[in-house]
């Protein structure tokens, strides 16, 4: 798998030296708009709400994929990830959604052979109020092989892909989600099972846990990454802090995971 390898410790990385060459700074200690009041939300769990409405915007997604959570019609997100991964969803139906994004250190540095992008599609519907079904598509391209030897890096744009079914149990605050299917390494030209499992749990009305692992099946060796972090919640938007790990970053980053910060805003 060392094209999944390779294009995701390029947009980590990438990202994590666009925030180190940026101007320090960051958001203060509370979430902009959020006000608190206690109260029991309509599910039975105490979450108190917000003033402006106690509505999660931010359930439809994780860390990098998305839940069978679906956006609404006319609902967008743009996200931020340390800086230079951009990407922006936005729900053409109730049940349609479509997103892309770029990553903007490979556009300095990409030259002639560009930037790296990516895209996504999400054909999601509600069962009920807490079951949802949904296939989600992604998508990245990168302007190098998994080879870094190969002298026509800069002419070919392999690309890799993963296309997957997925149930989501709970609501947007509280949410569990299944999800199996196949990737395609257009590099390696090969085809293999892939599987995640994703949830977040709203602790309190600021703050909710969030988890998103997924193991790409590689006979002998499976590759794997496991996220685990905080999301700060306003009501327009989300802050996320996390850790991504797996025996490469351990190995040849940093042994307690590759840390990642983003900012997700519902518009």
């Amino acid at each position: 798998m060392h094209a999944l390898r390779l294009a995701l410790h390029m947009l980590l990385l990438g990202g994590l030296l666009g925030a180190l060459s940026a101007r320090a700074g960051g958001p203060g200690g509370s979430v902009p708009g959020l006000r608190y009041e206690s109260g029991l939300r309509a599910g039975g769990h105490q979450v108190g709400h917000l003033r402006r409405g106690d509505r999660n915007l931010h359930g439809s997604h994780y860390l990098f994929g998305a839940s069978a959570i679906p956006l609404d019609q006319g609902q967008g997100i743009y996200k931020n990830t340390l800086l230079s991964v951009n990407a922006v969803n936005y729900g053409l139906t109730r049940h349609f959604s479509v997103g892309g994004g770029v990553e903007l250190i490979s556009i300095i540095t990409g030259r002639e052979s560009g930037p790296v992008y990516f895209a996504n599609a999400k054909l999601a519907a509600d069962v009920s109020e807490v079951f949802h079904v949904g296939v989600n598509a992604f998508y990245i391209n990168y302007p190098f092989p998994a080879n870094l030897e190969d002298p026509q890096f800069t002419e070919r744009r392999p690309g890799f892909s993963v296309v997957t079914g997925a149930v989501t149990l709970g609501d947007p605050d509280i949410q569990l989600t299944l999800s199996g299917g196949i990737s395609r390494d257009f590099d390696a030209d090969k085809t293999r099972p892939a599987a995640s499992v994703a949830g977040m749990w709203r602790l309190f009305p600021r703050m909710a846990l969030i988890t998103e692992n997924w193991l790409f099946f590689d006979d002998p060796d499976d590759y794997s990454a496991i996220c685990f972090g905080v999301r700060f919640i306003g009501s327009t938007v989300a802050v996320d802090v996390a850790l991504v790990n797996n025996k490469q970053i351990r190995e040849e980053v940093l042994p307690v995971g590759l840390p990642i910060f983003s900012v997700s805003v519902a518009f």
